[in-house]
C-alpha cells in the first residue's frame, strides 16, 4: 500500500521526517521504495540514497539522490535547552494533510508546557499527513526548526512530537558528514532503494 506524510530539508540532500512515515507498525518492516515529491517540483519524483533512523525516537534522516535544497532552500536547525525559552514564541507546523489533497499548509498556534526534554507539544490543529513536517518559529529574521510533528491527542486537544536536543543534533551531523564525501562521487541514478540504518548511539 503506498502512504504519504510530510517531511522537510536540513541541507541539500538531507530531509527530516517522522520515522513511522516510512516504517510499518502492523508489519514490523521499512518501507521498501520511497520518493519525495517537492512543493515546487510537479510530479518530478527525487529518490532515496539511504536513510537512517534514531534509536527509541520516531524520526528519521533521508539522503536524496540530489541537491533540490539548492533549488528550494533548506530549514535551519536548533535546540532550546530551558523549557521557558519556549514562552511567547508562536508555533508553527508546516505540512501536506492529506484532506487538502497535499497541498502545503501552515498552521499556527501555541507551545504547550512539557517537562520532558526529548518531546515537544503544541496546539496547533493539524491533520493526517503532516507528520513527519517542521515544528518550527521565526527566529532572528528567518525560520528555525525545533522538532518534527509525529502524534495528535485527540482526548485532550493537543499535539506533539520529537524534540531536537544538543545530543540528537550532532548524531543528525555525523550523519550529514558522513554522507557528504560518498555523495559527491556517487552517481545519480534514475531510481534507489532506501537502505534503513539503525543508529545505536544513545542521544538522551
Amino acid at each position: 500500500d503506498e502512504e504519504s506524510g510530510s517531511g522537510f530539508l536540513i541541507g541539500p540532500r538531507h530531509l527530516l521526517t517522522a520515522a513511522h512515515c516510512i516504517f510499518s507498525e502492523d508489519w514490523k518492516v521499512w518501507a521498501d521504495f520511497i520518493s519525495v515529491v517537492p512543493p515546487e517540483g510537479g510530479e518530478e519524483r527525487i529518490y532515496i540514497y539511504q536513510a537512517y533512523s534514531f534509536q527509541d525516537c520516531d524520526m528519521a534522516l533521508l539522503v536524496l539522490d540530489r541537491s533540490v535544497g539548492n533549488e528550494v532552500g533548506w530549514f535551519g536547525i536548533s535546540h532550546y535547552s530551558q523549557i521557558k525559552a519556549f514562552e511567547g514564541k508562536e508555533a508553527n507546523s508546516t505540512g501536506f494533510p492529506v484532506k487538502y489533497k497535499g497541498d502545503m499548509l501552515t498552521a499556527k498556534g501555541k507551545f504547550l508546557e512539557c517537562e520532558d526534554e526529548e518531546e515537544i507539544r503544541f496546539h496547533i490543529d493539524i491533520t493526517q499527513g503532516q507528520s513527519g513536517g517542521p515544528v518550527w518559529v521565526e527566529e532572528k529574521g528567518g525560520v528555525m526548526a525545533l522538532g518534527v510533528n509525529t502524534y495528535g491527542n485527540e482526548i485532550e486537544k493537543y499535539y506533539g512530537g520529537v524534540r531536537f536536543t544538543k545530543k540528537k543534533l550532532e548524531l543528525m551531523m555525523s550523519w550529514v558528514c558522513e554522507m557528504y564525501d560518498v555523495l559527491e562521487v556517487a552517481p545519480q541514478q534514475e531510481q534507489k532503494m532506501a537502505k534503513v540504518k539503525n543508529s545505536q548511539n544513545k542521544y538522551s
